[in-house]
């Protein structure tokens, strides 16, 4: 048997007023039985992983403070069904796909993607849900991309109804190394996603893309923090999203300049759409900063849909829920065009002119 208890992770590095309700986020930890054990979790599909590593759980790894929060780290750890441990090569394009359902409604997945130096490669990880149960995931992917590399991390939820998923990636980037994420996550379930970024070495970069699209009662929220800890490091973060019905999201960002970051530049930037009167969104972009030569921007914004830009469609001979569906896919456009995979891609993008274009019928 097994049960969810509720705690709270996420916590901004730097807090604000308790009023907001912006400090952290509610998480849902799956509680088991005593000396109960899952079963593996067999993906849809998965790439041949040829330079598999035994996976481990090394003392630093125990003893990172990151993630969404500690119990939910120590049960990826000591729970996990699904396990990872690759060192990706030049021109690896690795993918593995997941779907919750009646027949696997858990997921603890466990993913090490190791990058060796001056390597370039791509690895994408999909999960979806099928059915109606109460399914529960908690993820955690670790990224060490060594001098000169460059990974490309895709990651796309598609989650239903009753899914409650918890997501961590921990990222560290060393001398001129660059961390590429793009992230879709479309559904009406509730998600956290966490992402932290170390900028250790020398000029070394993280450039984050987002686009999401929440319905029915969704509950999403998104914590970047990036770290910038040496010379002419570089961070970017994008996130373009709608929400309909009464779905809520939540966007809280953080740019830290540490001391040492000596011409460092870092960018934060979220536009909303909201597409309907009981729909909310909440945005919080944090700049912190301990070095004085850098260059640091934010900027976010929530609004509806521009009526001369819709009338301007409609008058071309679109009707107002294909001309509604062509605004926001255009604002997703940035992120969804970053993913490699081109059937995944043109699947993603006919999920959200679907949702758009009918949901005055649903």
């Amino acid at each position: 048997m097994m049960s969810v208890k509720q705690g709270r992770g996420s916590v901004l590095p730097a807090l604000t007023n308790r009023w907001m309700k912006a400090n952290d986020v509610e998480t849902d930890l799956l509680v088991m039985d005593k000396n109960a054990t899952l079963a593996p979790f067999q993906p849809d599909f998965e790439s041949d992983r040829k330079n598999q590593v035994p996976f481990h759980t090394s003392q630093d790894l125990e003893e990172d403070p990151r993630g969404i929060s500690r119990d939910l780290m120590d049960q990826n750890r000591s729970l996990s069904n699904y396990q990872n441990h690759t060192e990706l090569k030049e021109g690896d394009h690795y993918r593995v796909d997941f779907t919750l359902s009646d027949d696997q409604p858990i997921l603890v997945d466990s993913h090490q993607f190791d990058l060796p130096e001056g390597h370039r490669a791509t690895a994408i990880i999909s999960t979806a849900s099928q059915g109606e149960g109460a399914y529960y995931r908690n993820g955690a992917i670790r990224v060490q991309v060594k001098e000169d590399a460059l990974l490309h991390l895709v990651v796309v939820d598609l989650l239903g109804d009753g899914v409650t998923s918890n997501l961590s990636i921990i990222a560290d980037m060393e001398d001129g190394a660059e961390l590429k994420v793009t992230t879709v996550c479309l559904g009406s379930g509730k998600s956290n996603f966490y992402l932290w970024g170390d900028l250790v070495g020398y000029e070394s970069k993280a450039d984050i893309h987002t686009a999401y699209l929440g319905w029915g009662q969704a509950r999403m929220d998104f914590f970047y923090n990036v770290a910038f800890f040496n010379h002419f490091t570089d961070g970017h973060i994008e996130a373009n999203g709608a929400l309909l019905d009464r779905a809520y999201k939540s966007f809280r960002d953080t740019l830290d300049f540490k001391e040492g970051a000596v011409g460092a530049v870092g960018n934060e930037e979220e536009f909303t759409l909201l597409l309907s009167e009981e729909a909310n969104s909440l945005a919080v972009p944090i700049l912190l900063c301990h070095e004085d030569l850098v260059q640091a921007n934010h900027a976010a914004s929530n609004g509806k849909l521009d009526e001369d830009i819709l009338f301007y469609l409609m008058s071309r001979g679109f009707p107002r829920s294909e001309a509604e569906g062509l605004i926001v896919e255009s604002r997703m456009r940035p992120s969804l065009d970053r993913i490699p995979d081109e059937d995944l891609r043109e699947s993603l993008k006919k999920v959200i002119h679907e949702r758009i274009v009918n949901r005055h019928g649903k």
